[in-house]
């Protein structure tokens, strides 16, 4: 038994870059899946194509929250820094009147 110190992040993950977290996410895609799937056979809707909406949320979920390889971030984690990022202040510097070129 190997001890790990309470900040690393291997503790919480299954492999690199999927944890618990990502499996949470992958199981409301799941759950949301799942909810499509048998509201659709409600309207008589064919197999194949609840089959179809049962796997969409799934890969949508994964996609959103698998790391890029090269820079560890995945999109879930770009959009949310993006909205950080627009809703920041900025400061722009610039000169009033004059010449602009």
């Amino acid at each position: 038994m190997y001890l790990i110190p309470k900040n690393v992040n291997t503790r919480f993950e299954f492999r690199d870059g999927f944890g618990w977290k990502e499996l949470g996410i992958m199981l409301i895609g799941g759950g949301t899946g799942t909810l499509l799937f048998y509201l659709l056979g409600l309207l008589s809707v064919e197999f194949v194509g609840r089959l179809i909406l049962l796997a969409l949320p799934i890969y949508g979920a994964f996609y959103l929250i698998q790391p890029h390889p090269l820079t560890k971030i995945s999109v879930l984690d770009t959009l949310r820094l993006q909205i950080r990022f627009t809703r920041s202040k900025k400061r722009y510097l610039y000169v009033y009147g004059g010449d602009r070129s």
